[in-house]
């Protein structure tokens, strides 16, 4: 699986060479990418200039992908106008009107160019099937290789079932799983595959509102808070997820967004054991996978003091803490929440920090933050 990108930005070296020889900041992003795919990515850093050329660039170039930054300020008189918002606005038009192929636009910015360009008005992030911050590339090269592979080489598959009848059998398909599976799943997650809409709309729905919110689909980190299970300090955590082969999605987009099946999470545990999932607690979890399942060298979620509780089943969305929810502090709902998806939750700790501060505490929950304060 290859797949090419191309990328936008207004910091690439212009052509008449007046930048150092290194390039600019998207030369040196593409080829610490490219270098992570070990040869299954190219990335062709582009200085936009006017509106008009850069489309035809891209019809032209018909790359896999678009990544595009947000701001075009550095680029030149000819740029100014416009920005990468703008430009994704643009291709997600001429691809609606069946005038460019369709294939998935990856947002990669800075956190403060983001912040300044978007200023909360979320309403552009539909033009985009991954948004990535500059800041975090470093860290996580080989996930992002992964994402932008798995998009590329999936979106056809989303056009093909665009154009189909989005029956039950092709939802099933598309999902990776059988019909049976399929009616185990909340009908009213499957509402967004079943409207018609551009192929983007449906590949932006599947990529975000399945994979990047919890609530059918787990990622492994929340799968071993789940499991009650310390990663880090559990050499035998493989096993575990050889043993759930069976609730692993294989659905599209699933090689870069590795994912669980919770309801075949749920299945697997209730086949061995007569314990509630969610009602025991980790030590007692890790417990039941090492006499019921056979599972060793598993290690229980240990105390601790900013995110109480044994009961865990949410991570904290501000410091990854798993969060037991008797303890921690549900949030109210963001714009755009499925009814079929998880609450947020924030662990003690961050709830009284931030009890007078954080806009998502509900009345009552600010209160109990509040109530919860060391007196001093």
């Amino acid at each position: 699986m290859t797949a090419s990108y191309l990328f936008i930005d207004d910091d690439v070296s212009p052509v008449d060479g007046d930048r150092n020889a290194e390039g600019g900041d998207a030369e040196a992003y593409s080829r610490a990418l490219i270098g992570a795919s070990e040869g299954k990515l190219s990335i062709a850093p582009l200085r936009p200039g006017k509106l008009a050329d850069v489309l035809r660039t891209i019809t032209e170039t018909e790359p896999d992908g678009l990544i595009l930054d947000v701001s075009f300020v550095n680029a030149g008189e000819d740029a100014i106008a416009y920005d990468g918002i703008t430009l994704a606005q643009q291709v997600r038009t001429l691809q609606t009107r069946s005038r460019l192929k369709n294939f998935p636009i990856v947002r990669l910015s800075k956190r403060d160019v983001v912040r300044e360009y978007v200023a909360g008005d979320t309403t552009s992030d539909d033009l985009f099937d991954e948004r990535i911050e500059k800041e975090l590339v470093a860290d996580h090269r080989q996930e992002t290789v992964e994402k932008l592979l798995s998009l590329a080489a999936d979106y056809p598959e989303l056009e093909t079932f665009s154009g189909g009848d989005r029956s039950a059998e092709s939802i099933a398909d598309l999902l990776g799983i059988n019909q049976e599976r399929l009616a185990q799943i909340d009908p009213r997650s499957l509402l967004g595959l079943q409207r018609e809409v551009p192929v983007h709309n449906l590949a932006q729905y599947l990529s975000v509102a399945f994979l990047q919110r919890p609530g059918i689909l787990i990622d492994e980190e929340l799968l071993a808070i789940r499991l009650g299970v310390d990663l880090a300090r559990s050499p035998g955590w493989q096993s575990v997820k050889d043993a759930l082969t069976d609730a692993v999605y294989r659905g599209a987009f699933s090689k870069g967004y590795p994912r669980f099946w919770m309801f075949a999470v749920a299945d697997w545990w209730a086949e061995k054991t007569d314990k509630s999932l969610k009602r025991t607690d980790a030590p007692e979890r890790v417990e039941l996978l090492t006499s019921r399942f056979g599972l060793t060298n598993l290690t229980p979620i240990a105390d601790n003091t900013d995110s109480p509780g044994r009961g865990y089943w949410h991570k904290c969305v501000e410091t990854g803490l798993p969060v037991d929810p008797s303890e921690g502090f549900p949030l109210v709902d963001q714009l755009g929440h499925e009814p079929w998806q998880d609450t947020d939750y924030i662990c003690r700790e961050q709830a009284m920090r931030q009890a007078r501060t954080h806009r998502r505490l509900r009345p009552a929950e600010r209160q109990r933050a509040l109530s919860a304060r060391p007196q001093k």
